[in-house]
């Protein structure tokens, strides 16, 4: 059920409208950026997995299930940074 609200006054329904706009600006720019950084990361695990199977390194369900669901930038850039150096998945991993 909605209720719509009197206002004391035309200055504060512009202040109340002014930080509803700011609010949804500020909700929309957040909700881009962590679209662009999943989107980002989505492209590095392809990447990462690409560049596996094409160096003939098998990948089970679970290492691929988890590369894939890495969020962290920095993780699959380091990871995809290793691929050349390892013979197999479990190298991968290390630390």
């Amino acid at each position: 059920m909605s209720t719509q609200y009197e206002y004391a006054s035309d200055l504060f329904r512009s202040l109340y409208e002014e930080g509803k706009r700011k609010g949804k600006a500020k909700g929309k720019a957040k909700g881009k950026a962590k679209g662009k950084a999943e989107g980002k990361a989505e492209g590095l695990a392809t990447s990462l997995l690409r560049m596996l199977a094409k160096c003939g390194i098998a990948v089970d369900a679970e290492s691929e299930a988890r590369i894939r669901a890495c969020l962290d930038i920095d993780q699959l850039e380091r990871w995809l940074d290793r691929v050349l150096e390892i013979g197999r998945i479990e190298e991968l991993f290390a630390e």
